[in-house]
């Protein structure tokens, strides 16, 4: 049976049940992560560094969780196919930095999202990057058995 986390991740953009559930068990407790930027870190959505002799050069970080990436990957995947905010937002993006690098940023953004929604225990405010969604998802799960049944 989904708790109040699952259905408040199921109301932000791009996540859906099988991703709602992977977030809510790989994350556990969001109040051990101090801040934002900690999580992004566990979930694998930040470069890693290779410092050496003075240079520092990013590269692909192995440390955190990868399930967390995988399913905050699928959800920008499936957020810019589906909301016009989200996918003008990613072809900005990608006029000036690499496609894998914009679809990483989306991805970052609905962590953000799902990092407040679970942090504040309140419910998605409709908003990606300051500006409003035009569709906004409806509770769909569970669905309640009808008065008649």
């Amino acid at each position: 049976m989904p708790d109040a986390h699952v259905q408040r991740l199921l109301r932000i953009p791009g996540i859906g049940k099988a991703v709602a559930f992977t977030i809510r068990l790989e994350v556990d407790d969001i109040a051990r992560f101090p801040d934002e930027r900690h999580f992004f870190s566990y979930c694998r959505l930040v470069p890693g560094a290779d410092n050496s002799g003075g240079r520092v050069r990013s590269k692909p970080s192995k440390e955190g969780n990868v399930y967390l990436k995988i399913a905050f990957s699928h959800a920008g995947v499936r957020a810019v196919q589906y909301y016009d905010e989200i996918r003008d937002y990613y072809r900005r993006l990608k006029r000036k930095k690499p496609e894998a690098v914009a679809r990483t940023l989306v991805a970052k953004e609905i962590a953000r999202i799902a990092y407040f929604v679970m942090r504040k225990e309140e419910d998605f405010n409709g908003r990606f990057k300051g500006k409003t969604l035009v569709r906004l998802k409806s509770e769909q799960w569970p669905l309640l058995p009808s008065p008649d049944a």
